[in-house]
């Protein structure tokens, strides 16, 4: 779920926000660590069709590939060291949660200031499904806007068929 920027008053172009079928994880795997570079910025996404209405959100998106709704799959093996790379092309900060170790006490957020890029690591040990997701926190509360439900899965067996992907 997006939510949606104001579409209405002005003409800018944005970048495509294309559907994510979930069907390739994001990334690169070697030796064990998962390197993943994100980019958050604001895209037009078309909940309903290609040529239907358009709405401005705010979206996740894997460096050098369109936007994407839902975001980038984290899919990893148990054990897995995940090296996340976050790069904030908003005139916004964006608080990113859920990057990190679930059994950790509070939430793990990251707070991604306007043009910056900041660094997350961390392993990921408890197999389950888990989601990642941004928010912006201004003061105006109709300049508001989150990213929503993306899959983070931690598969406890090779991580090449995970039990989520089996059943869907």
């Amino acid at each position: 779920m997006c939510l949606a920027l104001s579409a209405f008053g002005f003409a800018e172009s944005l970048s495509p926000i294309v559907a994510n079928q979930n069907h390739a994880p994001a990334g690169v795997l070697r030796d064990g660590i998962l390197s993943v570079r994100l980019e958050i910025a604001k895209g037009e996404w078309h909940p309903e069709a290609d040529d239907g209405i358009a709405l401005s959100v705010y979206a996740f998106g894997e460096t050098g590939h369109a936007l994407q709704n839902p975001g980038p799959l984290i899919r990893v093996p148990q054990g897995t060291e995940l090296h996340v790379s976050l790069h904030n092309a908003l005139a916004v900060t964006i608080s990113v949660h859920g990057l990190g170790d679930p059994t950790g006490s509070g939430d793990a957020t990251v707070h991604v200031a306007p043009g910056a890029v900041e660094q997350v690591r961390f392993k990921a040990t408890t197999p389950g499904l888990y989601f990642y997701w941004g928010s912006s926190e201004v003061e105006d509360v109709k300049l508001r806007h989150g990213i929503e439900w993306y899959r983070c899965g931690v598969d406890w067996r090779t991580g090449c068929r995970s039990a989520w992907r089996e059943r869907h």
